[in-house]
């Protein structure tokens, strides 16, 4: 990666907590949040949702997952009603999927329920530590945003 500095030891020391506090969280979200809805699954929804229309092979290509298991998950999710395959009008031999109002509010569902542990979680800091984190939080967002043009 040409370009790319090597990270100061005290960012790797701050990056290896930030990598523990995203486990944890991801691992008690996993265990304490009962979901039917695999976290491929719920990529592609989220895909489907935010980009529009895609193929099978580009849903696919994007999980990096084979073609076949993504035929697979969609036909799930479309028995499911949280999906729908329709012809690509670029190409009358392929199809589409397209997210349909149930999968949409399926991802409602699913962040309101994150949204809600995050808060328990959060509930016993005082607001001066509600500050700090969302100062924090603001700061690593703007960190990881995507420059414009390379999303």
């Amino acid at each position: 990666m040409a370009g790319i500095e090597k990270p100061l030891k005290a960012d790797l020391e701050l990056a290896g907590e930030l990598d523990q506090l995203i486990t944890l969280s991801w691992w008690r979200l996993l265990r304490e949040i009962s979901t039917d809805l695999g976290r491929t699954s719920s990529s592609v929804l989220k895909q489907l949702r935010e980009v529009g229309p895609q193929r099978v092979t580009v849903l696919a290509a994007n999980e990096a997952v084979a073609q076949p298991t993504m035929s697979a998950l969609v036909q799930r999710l479309e028995r499911r009603g949280l999906v729908t395959r329709a012809q690509d009008p670029a190409d009358a031999r392929a199809n589409l999927v397209q997210i349909t109002d149930k999968g949409i509010e399926t991802l409602q569902a699913r962040q309101r329920d994150r949204v809600a542990w995050y808060a328990e979680q959060l509930s016993s800091l005082s607001n001066g530590d509600h500050e700090t984190v969302r100062a924090a939080l603001r700061l690593m967002l703007s960190a990881l945003e995507e420059p414009a043009g390379e999303q």
